[in-house]
């Protein structure tokens, strides 16, 4: 979020955060944006996101004895069936994750569950969602977030490397942003957010990975295409084995190898 509120400064665009609307008013051609502890805001459009919300009316659930929340949406388990087995609920209307990329891929994961053996039904909620917001710079992100894992108890590392210091973004003009993981000590993935050119892109590869349950060593070990933006995924890998790499108990083992194999 800082991140992006500065790349907005420099381009001359204001922004306030956490502000209250009080009032919204136009004269003419002008809108005026009233804020609570902030000044009057005027231009010619305004544009109001104002979120989303479970629209169950006219479904008439009740009817197909289908279980619902008014709030929370029809409820599914673990296989995206609803009270009514044989009927599936998928997307937005079950609550979880109102993605387009979610509802999709929850399509495929009921039609499979639909014509598959008991053995073989995947549940929808072992996959990861990502997500990304097209700004410039875009940000993305994957896997469990920083207040997700401290209200969870589990320790973690942060490992970051920033496009201000690789080559590539450097000649494009795309400085600003960075790659941010958060791992176990071992490499396990546990989220990464990514902020700058192309993260809707790169941010994957990351995806790929916690679902999977690989770590940041398999990372270190693929090949990456040079000078590609997905290359600063790579250093995220490289950053966390040389902070192993300058542990003294690492350094004392490798003098010792290094020792007998001059013998």
């Amino acid at each position: 979020g800082k991140t992006l509120c500065e790349a907005f400064t420099r381009e001359g665009i204001e922004v306030h955060n956490g502000a209250r609307v009080k009032a919204v008013s136009r004269s003419g051609e002008d809108i005026s944006v009233s804020i609570e502890n902030g000044p009057e805001i005027r231009g010619a459009s305004l544009l109001l996101a104002a979120g989303r919300k479970i629209a169950l009316d006219g479904l008439m659930l009740e009817n197909a004895g289908v279980g619902f929340d008014s709030r929370k949406g029809i409820i599914v388990d673990s296989y995206l069936r609803t009270s009514q087995k044989h009927i599936f609920a998928v997307g937005d209307c079950n609550g979880y994750r109102l993605f387009t990329h979610a509802a999709m891929h929850q399509g495929m994961i009921a039609l499979i569950n639909a014509l598959a053996p008991a053995p073989f039904r995947k549940r929808f909620k072992k996959y990861v969602v990502p997500w990304s917001v097209f700004t410039d710079p875009e940000v993305s992100q994957v896997g469990e977030t920083e207040a997700e894992l401290r209200a969870r108890g589990v320790k973690y590392d942060v490992i970051e490397s920033q496009y201000a210091d690789y080559g590539r973004s450097t000649a494009d003009g795309c400085e600003t942003g960075f790659v941010k993981a958060l791992v176990s000590r071992f490499g396990k993935i546990y989220g990464v957010t990514i902020v700058g050119e192309g993260s809707s892109e790169m941010i994957h590869e990351f995806g790929l990975a916690i679902q999977e349950g690989k770590r940041l060593s398999s990372i270190l070990f693929l090949q990456h295409s040079f000078p590609t933006y997905s290359f600063v995924n790579k250093r995220i890998a490289e950053i966390w084995v040389m902070k192993w790499a300058a542990k003294p108990l690492i350094q004392k083992l490798a003098k010792r190898a290094l020792t007998l194999g001059g013998k």
